[in-house]
Parts: structure tokens; C-alpha cells; sequence
């Protein structure tokens, strides 16, 4: 039974532990505080380094990542209540299911570190940064893959942010957490020893005694007299040796961690602060290709849909096309011609016009008034169009894909990309998920069914890869079209969907590392915002209001350069996974020799 002490020290643990999943979601829009990212995870790595209990360990990093999932992804309730139709009740339900679910990473990251903090703190702590990137990278990959708000986003420091370039996201999620781990072990170093108490490792003081484990400190004469009786083990675990030294040298022993961890801690913001003003961005400049991009605002009302379906009533099909010929017309001509203009030097090539993913239902392959709009559209502009359709598959009855066909300046199409990274319970109901009696989100009759390829259309200036809404917090997705070819990305998405909640914010901040990591312009365009021109090192060049139809010219060049990020994917976060491992098997190696030393030496006397 704990003793009172003991479940002050608990009360104390959970509740570092649920600071900082307040904390990691302070850093994240709307609230947005990105420095705090910095020291977001050192209440919770301090609780852990002196936590040898395995499962109190787990629930102490379960409690972290419930906070951090239920306050960065309540917009879930908007979601599934104004668009799922589900009663209130049942979208809580549904949040909480998913706070369950995804908060098992975060548990797996906190038993981990429990288990190395039953050695050593230190190791422990040594450890954090490699293991937060492998549950990261299990977060992206596993049960349907779902890296919303990793840790990297909230790193805005504009010249640290360029690491991305060679080791994606990830790297950057590295970064605050071993900047929190040596905050950590500062803190946990300072606390005199007479006041550390664990749970398989108590100190008591007396008069004359101190004990700790199996470790026994008894005062003679002004002097320390260490004796072992019985193997170290936990944090307590001070020395194999038996000896005595002046009270004014254990002072000193007590006291000189943290002094050293401070100067590490010291070196390491030297190091950060280096690396912002090395890496910082040249100032931005204008480019000289010219996009277009449309963002419709159609509404998501299923009522809509029926003044939105080409075949029956083509009213808006045709308006949303003259606003977007308008749009052409306005600034396109040189300015000798029209000197309102806002492009400073005529395009190089045929500019590209960009629509938005919308809820719209157009069937470019099924609906012969949508497919001959957007090849008009093409050629009385003369642009490269992009346009969000929904295509019916062949040889699968109601399998649909969520498509973007790109035109070129004849009309003729040149690519269209299939949506792969499809959203579950929006696109698709998972297979484990009781998909008879779950549905999905969106309206259309059918299944979703995922694209295999990564194709890039290809123009007079370059390549240009398309991906969908939200594909663009998959790292690798982006990366492969960049490989392919891409020499600028086009993100068309519809954050309709999450409503005036923090969501959309959120997914913008994400899409801005797509184009860090792989050195492209990305021309962001959306149904009603945030639509945004975003540079090849994630700056926010252009951005337009939400909740209105309005089409905003971007400039951009294609590039050509190859990151590290591009040619060789997340090396660094496989890399973290694999240290990480591999630290763990050697701590593990290392104190069963002690152990069998200790045993020996036994045996001898």
C-alpha cells in the first residue's frame, strides 16, 4: 500500500504527464505558441527518467498523448457531427475512441523509457529523442497511418527548419525533444537524492543513515562510509565500489551533474542558434511562372448538390468557369497591355490554372457537360488545368477514385492522378472497422478505392506533381512525385470540412514541410481556404481570405534541385528507429554483465 509521500509523487508524475500533452498542443494553431515546443516534452521525460514502475510508465506517457490528441484533434466532433450526421453523443464517442486508440504510441514511448530509466536516467533520457521518432514513424505507418501534428511542425524557427530538407519532419520532432531530454536530466540531477523517491528505489534519512535500495550511507566521523549490501539497482544505483570520502566531495559528487548537464544543455542551444542564423533563408523572390488559383467556395450542404450537378442544371458549372477565364484575363497580359496587372514580367510558359478539390460532383470521365467545360476552359485560356474530379473504376462495381486531371493549353489530357492515402472514415471505412454498420463521410455512392502511381504531368517548364488534401501530411508522397519528376507540387484539397476549428490552420502548417523537404514551390489550392503560394523554404509568400470565391495569382519557378530528403526518404527517422534498438540491446547486454560480474565477485569472497 503507498504511503502518503508515494502517492504525492504519483499525483505529481501524472500530472507533469498531462503538462506536457497541454503543452504539445499549445504549440500547434489555433493557440500557436511554437516556442513552447522547445520545453513541451520536459515534464513529461522528467517524470519518466525517475519512473522505474513499467506500468506506471506506460500511463504516464498515455496520459501525455490523450491530452495531446483530444486537444488537437477535437475538430473530429465537427467533423462527424456537422458532416457524419452523428448525434452529439456519439461524436464525442467517437473522439474518445480514437484518444484510445492513438494514445497507445504515446504509452509505448513512456513504457520504453521506464524500462531504461530502471538502469539509468541518464540512458533513459539519452534514449528519448531516437524512440519519439520511432513512434512517430510507427504513427505514420501503422493501423491506417494517421502523423497529423507531428512534433517537427512546431518548429518555426526558419533556418532550423531547413534540416527538414535532409531529414524530413522527423528530424525536426528531434530537435525539441532532445532539447526537453537535457532540460530533463538538469532537473532531475539537481534534486538532492534524500528527496528522489521511485518506485522500487526509496531513500530514507535518519541521524546517521541514509538507504537507498540495497546501498546503505552511514556518517562516521564527518565521513561517508559506502556499503553494498546487496546488488545496485534503479537510479540509486551509485557505485560497485565500497569506500569512503570526505562529506565535502559527495557535496560536490551531488551537484557536479547538473552543472555539466547545464553546460551540455548550454553547448546544444549554441549549437541551435548557430544552425538558425547558418541556415536561414535568402529573401524571397518572385518567380516567374504564373498559377492561378481558383478557390470555388461550393458549399458542403448535400442540398447543394443538386444546383451543383452539371448534367441537370450546368448554371454553376458555367460561372465558376467565367470567373476563372476572368481570372485568366486579369493577369495574364504583359503590362504594357494592362498595366493594372499584377505579374511584374509576363510567363515564361502557359500558366497554370489550378481548381480546387470541391464536393462538387464532377465526373470528368462519365459527364460529357463537365469534361467539355474543362476542355474549353483549357484552350480559351490557354492554360494548363487542374481540376478535381470524381472517376468511376473500371471493372469494379461503385468503385470511385478522387481524381485531378491535368489538361493541357489543347484541351487534351496529359496526367491524372489517383488519390492514394486515402482518408478513413471519410473516403473508405477501414476493414476492421464494422464497415456494414460504419459508413463514411462523404456523400458519393460508392467506395473510394486508392491509386497506385505517381504520375507528373509534364509542360514546357517542368514537371508538375499533384497530390490531395490530405496527402499532404505524408512525407513520402510528396517526396515520390518530386522524384518522378515534379518541379513544383499543386496541393488541391477541401478543408470545408473542419469547419472554423484549428484543423485547417493545422493542415497548412504541415503542407509548408512538403516543400522544405523537397525544395518546391507549392501552390496550395483550396475550396474556401487557407489557399496559399508557399516557397521552396516554407515561407507563406501569398495567401487569400476564407469563406469567399476568389481566385489569386501565384508566381513560381520550377525547380530542379534534389534534396537529400528527395533522394533518399526518412533515412534519419529509419536511422533514429534502428539506434534506438540498438541502444536498448546493448543497455540491456551491458547490466546482465554487471550482473554477472557482481555475481562472481560474490562467489570469490
Amino acid at each position: 500500500m503507498l504511503n502518503p509521500k508515494s502517492k504525492i509523487q504519483n499525483l505529481k508524475s501524472f500530472a507533469a504527464a498531462a503538462l506536457s500533452g497541454i503543452l504539445l498542443v499549445v504549440c500547434f494553431p489555433k493557440i500557436h505558441c511554437p516556442g513552447i515546443v522547445w520545453v513541451a516534452c520536459l515534464p513529461l521525460l522528467a517524470a519518466l527518467a525517475v519512473e522505474t514502475r513499467l506500468k506506471h510508465a506506460f500511463l504516464l506517457g498515455y496520459v501525455c498523448g490523450a491530452f495531446y490528441f483530444a486537444g488537437n484533434c477535437y475538430w473530429f466532433l465537427t467533423v462527424t457531427e456537422s458532416y457524419g450526421h452523428l448525434s452529439s453523443w456519439l461524436a464525442v464517442l467517437v473522439l474518445i475512441g480514437f484518444v484510445i486508440i492513438d494514445s497507445v504510441f504515446f504509452g509505448g514511448f513512456g513504457l520504453v523509457i521506464g524500462w531504461a530509466a530502471r538502469r539509468s536516467p541518464g540512458w533513459a533520457l539519452t534514449l528519448s529523442p531516437f524512440l519519439w521518432v520511432a513512434m512517430e514513424l510507427a504513427r505514420t505507418y501503422l493501423i491506417t497511418g494517421f502523423p497529423w501534428d507531428l512534433l517537427g511542425y512546431a518548429v518555426q524557427a526558419e533556418g532550423v527548419r531547413q534540416i527538414a530538407s535532409v531529414t524530413g519532419v522527423y528530424g525536426l520532432s528531434f530537435l525539441p525533444v532532445a532539447t526537453s531530454a537535457l532540460g530533463a536530466w538538469a532537473v532531475v540531477a539537481s534534486v538532492p537524492r534524500t528527496k528522489l523517491e521511485t518506485g522500487n528505489s526509496k531513500l530514507e534519512t535518519s541521524n546517521s543513515k541514509l538507504e537507498t535500495g540495497n546501498w546503505k550511507l552511514e556518517t562516521r566521523n564527518l565521513k561517508l562510509e559506502i556499503r553494498n549490501s546487496g546488488p545496485a539497482t534503479g537510479f540509486a544505483a551509485l557505485s560497485e565500489e565500497q569506500g569512503e570520502f570526505p562529506v565535502s566531495s559527495f557535496q560536490f559528487r551531488k551537484f557536479m551533474p547538473s552543472a555539466l548537464t547545464l553546460g551540455a544543455l548550454s553547448c546544444w542551444i549554441a549549437l541551435l542558434l548557430v544552425a538558425q542564423s547558418r541556415l536561414a533563408p535568402p529573401r524571397a523572390v518572385e518567380g516567374k511562372e504564373l498559377a492561378i488559383l481558383i478557390q470555388p467556395n461550393v458549399p458542403l450542404d448535400d442540398a447543394e448538390m443538386e444546383r451543383w450537378s452539371p448534367w441537370r442544371d450546368p448554371t454553376e458549372l458555367r460561372q465558376l468557369v467565367q470567373f476563372s477565364i476572368d481570372a485568366v484575363n486579369r493577369n495574364v497580359d504583359a503590362p504594357i497591355q494592362n498595366p493594372k496587372s499584377k505579374i511584374q514580367n509576363p510567363p515564361a510558359d502557359p500558366p497554370l490554372l489550378i481548381w480546387a478539390e470541391n464536393p462538387a460532383p464532377f465526373f470528368f470521365t462519365r459527364d460529357p457537360v463537365f469534361h467539355s467545360a474543362m476542355e474549353n476552359l483549357a484552350r480559351q485560356t490557354h492554360t494548363i488545368l487542374i481540376a478535381n474530379t470524381i472517376i468511376p473504376t473500371d471493372g469494379q462495381e461503385d468503385a470511385i477514385t478522387n481524381s485531378a486531371v491535368t489538361l493541357d493549353p489543347d484541351g487534351r489530357e496529359i496526367a491524372r492522378y489517383d488519390k492514394i492515402h486515402l482518408v478513413p472514415f471519410g473516403e473508405y471505412v477501414p476493414g476492421w472497422a464494422l464497415p456494414g454498420l460504419v459508413h463514411k463521410i462523404t456523400s458519393e455512392v460508392g467506395n473510394f478505392v486508392p491509386g497506385t502511381s505517381y504520375p507528373v504531368a509534364r509542360s514546357a517548364g517542368g514537371g508538375i506533381g499533384v497530390f490531395i488534401c490530405y496527402e499532404a501530411i505524408i512525407p513520402q508522397l510528396a517526396r515520390k512525385l518530386v522524384a518522378n519528376g515534379a518541379g513544383v507540387l499543386v496541393n488541391i484539397s477541401n478543408d470545408a470540412w473542419y469547419g472554423d476549428s484549428a484543423a485547417a490552420y493545422q493542415h497548412l502548417e504541415m503542407a509548408r514541410l512538403r516543400a522544405i523537404e523537397n525544395h518546391r514551390y507549392l501552390l496550395r489550392a483550396t475550396n474556401n481556404g487557407l489557399t496559399t503560394l508557399i516557397d521552396p523554404y516554407g515561407r507563406v509568400l501569398k495567401q487569400i481570405p476564407r469563406y469567399q470565391r476568389l481566385a489569386m495569382p501565384a508566381n513560381f519557378d520550377f525547380e530542379t534541385e534534389v534534396t537529400f530528403y528527395t533522394a533518399h526518404g526518412d533515412l534519419f527517422a529509419w536511422m533514429c528507429a534502428m539506434i534506438g534498438t540498438l541502444l536498448l540491446i546493448g543497455g540491456a547486454q551491458w547490466e546482465e554483465q554487471v550482473k554477472r560480474q557482481s555475481a562472481k565477485g560474490k562467489v570469490q569472497k
